[in-house]
């Protein structure tokens, strides 16, 4: 579905889904996404921190 999207363009979709408070199971689809790419985020109250997962064989 998010394909076409760069992992930087998905990163910052998700940062502003949690900003708005958009529906939480559009924000579930994006860190599905996420996930699948090996990318990760840490959210505390301050921001959100996003980096790339190492590859485990």
């Amino acid at each position: 579905m998010f394909k076409h999207l760069s992992d930087q363009a998905l990163e910052e979709a998700h940062k502003n889904a949690v900003g708005l408070k958009l529906d939480k199971d559009f924000i579930a689809i994006l860190e599905r996404e996420m996930k699948n790419r090996g990318l990760s985020c840490e959210r505390n109250s301050a921001r959100t921190t996003y980096f790339k997962q190492p590859l485990i064989p």
